[in-house]
């Protein structure tokens, strides 16, 4: 009997590779079973072009801002653990802070005075290393106070 599929010259049953199941067995074999996966290239954010990262909590910078903060008694050590008083008042373990921009957020630094003397220059770092420029938030208030702010950066001047 002759089918859509079939060749004739498949008549005979002899010549499988018409065969849509029998087709499909072919190319699962001939795929491998893990091809690698195209990385996608993550555009750089402006901020991280022009100012760099923000310090984290172990390094110089974030110790000192504890160190700061704990003099203050805005840090404070409970049975719970370590624990710093957010911008909201209430307390939350140190897991949960974020490095937040204080009293001058990086936007406005940038578009201030950062973007006089270019990206990642020895001014703009220095600022962003200064502890003084930092508090400790909960990371849902500082992003959502990040996200809030209608200013975006500008490029740099000359």
């Amino acid at each position: 009997m002759f089918r859509k599929w079939q060749s004739l010259e498949d008549e005979g049953g002899n010549d499988n590779t018409r065969n849509p199941n029998r087709l499909s067995d072919n190319l699962r074999n001939a795929v491998p079973a893990s091809l690698p996966k195209a990385k996608k290239k993550r555009k750089k954010s402006l901020r991280l072009k022009y100012l760099g990262r923000t310090p984290g909590k172990k390094s110089r910078t974030g110790k000192e801002v504890i160190n700061r903060m704990k003099a203050q008694g805005i840090i404070r050590s409970s049975f719970k653990g370590t624990e710093f008083q957010a911008s909201n008042g209430k307390w939350y373990p140190l897991s949960e802070a974020d490095m937040a921009h204080e009293p001058m957020d990086a936007v406005k630094y940038w578009n201030t005075t950062g973007r006089k003397h270019g990206p990642k220059s020895k001014q703009v770092r220095k600022w962003m290393l200064d502890s003084n420029n930092y508090t400790l938030d909960h990371y849902s208030s500082n992003r959502s106070a990040g996200a809030k702010l209608k200013e975006r950066y500008k490029p740099p001047l000359g």
